[in-house]
């Protein structure tokens, strides 16, 4: 009986030795950011659209492998950047930023592994502070599409004149937006360098073609827009991707807004005010365009 107590004594407390094994804490897993020259680090200030680079590294407790990666951005309220699994002992990360018109931005890079153990490192971005660029604002402009007898189509963002096809044809330099409508795009606005031939009839034979190309952006609004006094909101627009900007804006509608940038990188907006008719028709935009 005692040989069997003593066994009984023996695997319980082997039992206990085990069950205490498997319930160590390893700790949090670890997260830092990196210092090389190429990353931002805590404080720096940016330029409003200016791009720049946040590097990170993270390691398990040497147990719990890594399983999520969560980026918190905070402005005037806070989002989710960035919501990404993974199974991991260790990873480096880069993330890629343009700098909003915030005064403030706070990043905030959170781990969490495969036992719910955290770890979060933060860091604060500024705007630069800087003298915006002057702008000019012309309203009321009328645009008439490609048989409209009343309003000509071209326009010359230099001198904001509005031609007919012959007066353009012999100004081509100066042109860099062309109304038109048609069945594919509707009533659209494109420019001399790309107008085909079954748009706007004889552009295509130019000798020079002035390019302007168009973007639209999710936080662009009439109001941004009518509050506009200098040119930070455009200097938004250098931040867009390259394959935002199109060579037309199709299917224009009233209250629709554009960013465009001309041929010497001149970047404005313009707001549409009415829309009439087809390819006899009229459009009727403001515009704001850097100085």
């Amino acid at each position: 009986m005692k040989k069997i107590h003593l066994l009984a004594i023996t695997l319980a407390l082997l039992i206990a030795f085990s069950s205490c094994k498997d319930e160590k804490d390893y700790g949090n897993p670890s997260i830092s950011f990196k210092i090389e020259d190429i990353y931002l680090s805590d404080g720096d200030s940016l330029l409003a659209g200016e791009k720049a680079k946040i590097g990170i590294k993270a390691n398990f407790n040497s147990n719990d492998n890594i399983t999520n990666l969560k980026i918190k951005l905070k402005t005037d309220t806070e989002v989710i950047a960035l919501d990404s699994g993974m199974n991991s002992s260790s990873f480096a990360y880069e993330y890629k930023l343009s700098k909003t018109l915030a005064k403030l931005e706070t990043l905030t890079f959170i781990i969490t592994d495969i036992e719910g153990h955290t770890a979060e490192i933060s860091l604060n971005i500024h705007l630069k502070a800087i003298k915006y660029g002057e702008i000019n604002h012309f309203s009321g402009i009328i645009l008439g599409a490609q048989n409209c007898t009343t309003n000509g189509g071209f326009y010359s963002l230099s001198n904001n004149t509005v031609y007919f096809k012959t007066e353009a044809q012999n100004n081509q330099a100066l042109i860099d937006l062309v109304y038109f409508y048609n069945s594919k795009n509707s009533n659209a606005l494109s420019s001399p360098a790309m107008s085909s031939d079954g748009e706007v009839t004889g552009v295509n034979l130019w000798t020079t073609k002035n390019e302007t190309l168009f973007a639209t952006d999710a936080n662009l609004s009439i109001a941004k827009f009518n509050a506009m006094q200098h040119d930070s909101l455009l200097l938004v627009a250098t931040s867009l991707a390259t394959d935002a900007w199109k060579a037309k804006a199709k299917t224009l509608a009233v209250g629709n807004i554009y960013y465009f940038k001309t041929k010497n990188s001149k970047l404005g907006i313009f707001k549409v005010n009415s829309v009439q008719g087809t390819d006899a028709g009229t459009v009727e935009i403001d515009l704001k365009i850097q100085k």
